[in-house]
């Protein structure tokens, strides 16, 4: 209920096409096509994550998508209880199709890492996953953002393999 009333706000009016003069490409193979990205399953609403991912295309503005997740990461880091925290992290997929990528390299990881260090056992793995899927919609990255994923990701994620709980 609560998307859905944010839900027109986020769709643009006008048709989906690039601005003039940009042109994008994109050819991807992956073993992993069938299994990731993960279905978003909010109610009454279906998932554009896997569109999203077939055509391999960012928004072209950021527009209300980006003051929704403001809001969401301005109360993000609030929550104790770990559902609220998940909740937050399924809001970050469904935003995802709506930002630019600068947006979720810059606004989104940061929270979405910060969550990997989480003390609740299941806010861990679905933090991994939600990062993993963001990261499989980013098609471009600038170059103040060329090294996330060496100096900023891995290095982050790296406790997780020797994590004690087994759903992690």
């Amino acid at each position: 209920a609560d998307y859905e009333s944010v839900e027109p706000y986020l769709i643009p009016d006008v048709a989906d096409e690039p601005p003039a003069g940009v042109r994008t490409e994109y050819t991807a193979t992956s073993a992993y096509r069938d299994i990731l990205p993960v279905e978003l399953h909010i109610p009454n609403r279906e998932s554009s994550l896997q569109s999203a991912h077939r055509g391999r295309r960012a928004a072209f503005e950021d527009g209300p998508a980006l003051i929704i997740l403001a809001l969401v990461t301005a109360n993000i880091r609030n929550r104790h209880l770990p559902t609220s925290k998940i909740r937050a992290l399924d809001v970050f997929l469904a935003l995802s199709c709506h930002l630019m990528d600068e947006a979720k390299l810059d606004r989104m990881i940061p929270y979405i890492v910060n969550l990997i260090h989480d003390e609740a056992a299941i806010v861990r793995p679905a933090s991994l996953r939600t990062l993993i899927q963001i990261l499989m919609l980013v098609t471009v990255i600038t170059p103040s953002n060329a090294a996330i994923i060496p100096e900023y990701v891995i290095p982050n994620i790296k406790h997780l393999v020797q994590d004690p709980k087994v759903s992690v």
